[in-house]
């Protein structure tokens, strides 16, 4: 074997080194997988942080019902008393049920205006009806209070009532126990008021409640819609 022959042998059997590594190329790789750590860990963190926060945050827990009040004990009788031509509720009113539950018979007050009088006078007249009045009881119970008024209405701290001269209301329950119960309607500011408890809402559902349980029982009076 030649000595040429040796030398392309070695050359054959040993392969070319590598190229070294550019240092600035390395600095920057470990820079870039340090960033890379760096930005999932803040990203997790930012997740514990928004969740922790969502779990802090209180729900607001739904109001609770009015307790139920007891029928009314029997008393002097309760007949039709025209409005005082005073709109406006007197004051926000006590919280709790505008109406005791458990009547069988109601009479609605009618007071229409008479406009042929240089005074306010009032023509009263009467239905009455009997029977199932939950739906009419509960219609009067659900609606608003001050707080849920005001909360539905926000930045209405007074509640405004017009000077129309409009019709009025009055319902008079009968009890089982012989007791009765009056509910006031305002119909110029939109509100039910039945002993110190003031109720808002759009109070025309509740005569409504009333004429169709009144027509059920026979009562003469047309189909819906009433104008009230």
């Amino acid at each position: 074997m030649t000595e040429d022959d040796v030398r392309d042998l070695l050359t054959t059997a040993v392969p070319d080194l590598p190229a070294p590594a550019d240092p600035v190329d390395l600095v920057r790789r470990r820079a870039s997988r340090v960033r890379g750590t760096r930005i999932a860990a803040t990203a997790a963190a930012a997740v514990l942080l928004v969740l922790g926060v969502v779990a802090l945050i209180p729900t607001a827990a739904p109001s609770a019902p009015a307790a139920p009040m007891p029928m009314p004990a029997p008393g002097p009788p309760k007949t039709c008393f025209a409005p005082d031509n005073i709109p406006g509720p007197n004051g926000k009113g006590a919280p709790g049920q505008v109406v005791p539950e458990g009547a069988t018979r109601v009479t609605l007050c009618t007071f229409t205006p008479d406009t042929q009088s240089a005074r306010v006078e009032w023509v009263t007249t009467t239905a009455t009806t009997s029977g199932d009045l939950s739906p009419l009881i509960d219609t009067l119970n659900g609606f608003d209070d001050f707080e849920e008024h005001r909360d539905a209405h926000p930045g209405v701290e007074v509640l405004a009532c017009n000077l129309a001269l409009s019709r009025q209301y009055q319902m008079i329950f009968d009890y089982p126990t012989g007791g009765q119960w009056s509910v006031q309607f305002d119909m110029n500011c939109g509100t039910v008021t039945g002993g110190a408890v003031i109720r808002y809402g759009k109070v025309t559902d509740a005569l409504n409640a009333f004429n169709t349980r009144y027509r059920a029982s026979g009562g003469d009076v047309p189909p819906p819609p009433w104008d009230w």
